[in-house]
């Protein structure tokens, strides 16, 4: 049965709109669209983004000095830095605000995922942790239970039974209005949870350096040296004493 209720003629048209609105303006790159997702989880951009936070990027068909772009790294997936310069084949010289070297990957335009478009603090964390099985699962029975309320809503009238399916259909735009809604939010959802792993393992070269300082000390008779205690640098006569302490300071200093 259907309503000609002009009210519920403007919703459904409303919910198609803006549903089709959102997909355009947020569909995934996965799905042939132009923006992508990345949670960042460093702070080589801070102070302005830092680890949780989450950027959408769109791809663009030129980029210049100064953007705000992600690429993808081929060892460590996706990286959100910023252009500097231009290298001389052409590729794009990045650098991470808060970084004080040039990135040692200079991707090609290929590689450039897209510039920055919206960024959305902190929401990044939530969106991870709603990754795990029993958050998703928790997350999936509430949904469906918004879900069934909305579009099977209990009767608390004791009308007959055509009064209660006029009633029914006249409530059909604002069902299929906030149906859309919940499967586009459910689509989203869907793509930030399986996008990308839980975890990556990256190797990145280090440079560090390593200091020792080794001591030695050993116990002897009064008189013969200035202390009754031999000193580091001091001769150890082994007449006077078979045995002394060696003790070492390790120092490890990260570049």
């Amino acid at each position: 049965m259907y309503s000609n209720n002009p009210k519920n003629k403007i919703l459904s048209a409303s919910a198609l709109v803006l549903t089709t609105a959102l997909w355009l303006l947020f569909s995934p790159a996965q799905f042939g669209g132009s923006t992508s997702y990345v949670i960042l989880s460093g702070n080589s951009m801070s102070p302005k983004f830092v680890s949780g936070d989450l950027v959408l990027v769109r791809d663009q068909q030129n980029y210049s000095i100064g953007d705000a772009v992600a690429y993808s790294h081929p060892d460590i997936g996706q990286v959100f830095h910023r252009i500097i310069a231009f290298n001389e084949n052409g590729n794009f010289l990045v650098q991470g605000d808060h970084n004080s070297w040039v990135d040692a990957y200079a991707p090609s335009q290929e590689e450039i995922i897209g510039k920055l478009w919206i960024h959305i603090p902190k929401i990044g964390k939530t969106l991870l942790a709603l990754r795990s099985p029993w958050a998703f699962a928790i997350l999936v029975l509430v949904f469906s239970f918004l879900g069934m309320k909305i579009l099977f809503p209990p009767s608390k009238s004791r009308h007959n039974r055509g009064e209660k399916m006029a009633r029914s259909t006249s409530n059909i735009g604002e069902k299929i209005f906030l149906a859309a809604i919940l499967t586009f939010l459910s689509l989203i959802l869907g793509i930030f949870a399986f996008q990308r792993p839980v975890l990556i393992e990256v190797t990145t070269p280090l440079s560090y350096q390593q200091q020792a300082v080794y001591r030695y000390t050993a116990d002897v008779p009064a008189g013969i040296y200035d202390s009754e205690q031999i000193q580091p640098g001091e001769p150890i006569f082994r007449q006077l004493n078979g045995s002394f302490f060696v003790s070492m300071d390790y120092l490890f200093i990260l570049l």
